[in-house]
């Protein structure tokens, strides 16, 4: 049912109604699966706690609605903890679970490199602000950090930092002259009225 919800998502025209009711379907077993499994011993039903995370993961966020980098990581995560699902491909996938380790290795790899360069990125953001004195104007909503994570979840990939920093500089600059022009038209209106 799992891999059903997940083949809806791709549901492109309105009026297919038999995905729509593929979807319906799917989602309302696994929700009832997902309760059943809650109020039950886990005794009477064999699958590892692992596929649960992944049913409620894939119940809870549709699949245009992730980001990439952050799947990965929760995959990372899955296949840290437990053995690999059982499933119609689980003896190939234990007789080959070294390979499976040097993928988790290299995704691991991964995953910490996006993240020293995303945490080198902010850093440069936040000492820019206080070099430009935007950090000291006196606002409350200077929100570098804010700027930035807006940015860095449309734009993941590592080769865009250019990008990821222009846009980043520019929102924090709009963000500081909207409320400096919030202010002093307050300010402004008052001594006129």
């Amino acid at each position: 049912m799992r891999n059903v919800y997940k083949a809806t998502d791709l549901i492109l025209f309105l009026g297919e109604d038999e995905l729509e009711e593929a979807r319906s379907l799917s989602r309302k077993l696994l929700e009832k699966a997902i309760s059943f499994k809650a109020t039950k011993n886990n005794d009477t039903i064999l699958l590892p706690p692992r596929f649960w995370r992944l049913v409620e993961h894939e119940l809870r966020l549709q699949w245009c609605a992730r980001m990439d980098h952050l799947e990965h990581r929760m995959c990372i995560e899955v296949n840290k903890t437990t053995s690999p699902l059982m499933g119609k491909s689980s003896l190939y996938r234990q007789s080959f679970l070294h390979i499976d380790n040097v993928l988790l290795q290299l995704a691991w790899k991964n995953y910490l490199f996006r993240q020293s360069i995303y945490r080198s990125e902010l850093d440069e953001l936040k000492s820019w602000s206080k070099e430009s004195g935007l950090a000291s104007t006196g606002f409350g909503r200077e929100k570098t950090t804010y700027c930035y994570y807006a940015i860095s979840s449309c734009s993941s990939i590592p080769l865009n930092s250019d990008v990821r920093m222009t846009v980043a500089k520019s929102a924090i600059i709009v963000t500081v002259a909207d409320d400096f022009y919030d202010m002093e038209g307050s300010f402004m209106f008052y001594l006129f009225t």
